[in-house]
Protein backbone atom coordinates (compact mmCIF):
# COMPACT_ATOMS: atom_id res chain seq x y z
CA UNK A 1 0.00 0.00 0.00
CA UNK A 2 2.64 2.13 0.84
CA UNK A 3 4.55 1.32 -1.93
CA UNK A 4 1.89 2.18 -4.47
CA UNK A 5 1.28 5.58 -2.99
CA UNK A 6 5.17 6.57 -3.14
CA UNK A 7 4.93 5.37 -6.72
CA UNK A 8 1.71 7.68 -7.35
CA UNK A 9 2.99 10.63 -5.72
CA UNK A 10 6.40 10.13 -7.62
CA UNK A 11 4.75 10.16 -11.27
CA UNK A 12 2.92 13.30 -9.93
CA UNK A 13 5.88 15.06 -9.60
CA UNK A 14 7.15 13.97 -12.33
CA UNK A 15 4.65 14.74 -14.42
CA UNK A 16 4.21 17.86 -13.13
CA UNK A 17 7.60 18.78 -13.80
CA UNK A 18 7.48 18.08 -16.92
CA UNK A 19 4.83 20.38 -17.64
CA UNK A 20 6.33 23.31 -16.40
CA UNK A 21 10.13 22.69 -18.13
CA UNK A 22 11.70 26.43 -19.34
CA UNK A 23 11.39 27.06 -22.75
CA UNK A 24 13.60 30.47 -24.41
CA UNK A 25 11.70 32.98 -26.66
CA UNK A 26 12.82 36.18 -28.18
CA UNK A 27 10.64 39.26 -28.84
CA UNK A 28 11.98 41.85 -31.68
CA UNK A 29 10.59 44.71 -32.65
CA UNK A 30 11.81 45.62 -36.14
CA UNK A 31 9.33 48.13 -36.33
CA UNK A 32 10.37 52.03 -36.38
CA UNK A 33 7.91 53.16 -33.35
CA UNK A 34 8.26 52.12 -29.59
CA UNK A 35 5.93 49.26 -28.58
CA UNK A 36 4.32 49.25 -25.04
CA UNK A 37 1.96 47.08 -23.20
CA UNK A 38 3.38 43.89 -24.99
CA UNK A 39 2.12 40.79 -23.61
CA UNK A 40 2.70 37.35 -25.18
CA UNK A 41 0.71 34.47 -23.70
CA UNK A 42 -0.04 30.68 -24.73
CA UNK A 43 -0.94 27.25 -22.65
CA UNK A 44 -0.24 28.09 -19.28
CA UNK A 45 1.82 31.34 -19.34
CA UNK A 46 0.93 34.88 -20.09
CA UNK A 47 4.09 37.50 -19.61
CA UNK A 48 3.88 40.99 -19.54
CA UNK A 49 6.79 42.72 -20.93
CA UNK A 50 6.48 45.98 -20.86
CA UNK A 51 7.84 48.52 -23.90
CA UNK A 52 10.45 47.63 -26.73
CA UNK A 53 11.93 50.53 -28.41
CA UNK A 54 12.64 50.35 -32.17
CA UNK A 55 15.28 47.73 -33.31
CA UNK A 56 15.15 46.35 -29.57
CA UNK A 57 14.59 43.12 -28.24
CA UNK A 58 13.91 41.02 -24.96
CA UNK A 59 14.60 37.47 -24.20
CA UNK A 60 12.69 35.98 -21.59
CA UNK A 61 12.40 32.35 -19.84
CA UNK A 62 8.37 31.20 -20.57
CA UNK A 63 6.99 28.14 -19.34
CA UNK A 64 4.32 26.51 -21.40
CA UNK A 65 1.96 23.66 -20.28
CA UNK A 66 2.92 21.21 -22.85
CA UNK A 67 2.20 22.00 -26.59
CA UNK A 68 1.54 25.50 -27.05
CA UNK A 69 1.46 28.54 -29.57
CA UNK A 70 2.01 32.30 -28.95
CA UNK A 71 -0.32 34.96 -28.91
CA UNK A 72 1.33 38.39 -28.64
CA UNK A 73 -1.03 41.79 -28.38
CA UNK A 74 0.50 45.30 -28.07
CA UNK A 75 0.27 49.39 -28.56
CA UNK A 76 2.00 50.79 -31.58
CA UNK A 77 1.35 54.77 -30.93
CA UNK A 78 -2.92 54.79 -30.85
CA UNK A 79 -3.26 51.29 -32.42
CA UNK A 80 -3.82 48.03 -30.41
CA UNK A 81 -2.81 45.28 -32.44
CA UNK A 82 -3.31 41.63 -31.16
CA UNK A 83 -1.89 39.28 -33.82
CA UNK A 84 -4.13 35.95 -32.30
CA UNK A 85 -2.37 32.35 -31.89
CA UNK A 86 0.74 31.81 -34.06
CA UNK A 87 3.25 29.10 -34.11
CA UNK A 88 3.89 25.35 -31.97
CA UNK A 89 6.26 24.27 -29.46
CA UNK A 90 6.44 22.27 -26.50
CA UNK A 91 7.70 23.23 -22.98
CA UNK A 92 11.08 22.32 -22.92
CA UNK A 93 13.89 22.78 -25.30
CA UNK A 94 12.81 24.91 -27.57
CA UNK A 95 13.64 28.46 -28.70
CA UNK A 96 11.27 30.42 -29.63
CA UNK A 97 11.41 33.83 -32.15
CA UNK A 98 8.57 36.40 -32.21
CA UNK A 99 9.42 39.14 -34.55
CA UNK A 100 7.23 42.63 -34.61
CA UNK A 101 8.21 43.45 -38.39
CA UNK A 102 8.16 47.05 -40.03
CA UNK A 103 4.43 46.80 -40.95
CA UNK A 104 3.47 45.63 -37.25
CA UNK A 105 3.06 41.71 -38.18
CA UNK A 106 3.77 39.52 -36.20
CA UNK A 107 5.66 36.20 -36.89
CA UNK A 108 6.50 33.56 -34.78
CA UNK A 109 9.24 30.44 -35.41
CA UNK A 110 10.58 28.35 -33.12
CA UNK A 111 13.30 25.55 -33.33
CA UNK A 112 13.88 22.64 -31.12
CA UNK A 113 17.56 22.82 -29.67
CA UNK A 114 19.97 20.40 -29.49
CA UNK A 115 19.87 17.75 -26.77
Amino acid sequence: MLKSRILIVLALVLAWAGCSRETSMTVTNHSAVILTNIVVSGSGFSEPIGSLTAGSERQLAIHPRGESGVRVAFDAGDRHIDAGEQGYFEAGDYRVSVTIEPDLTVTVSSELGKY
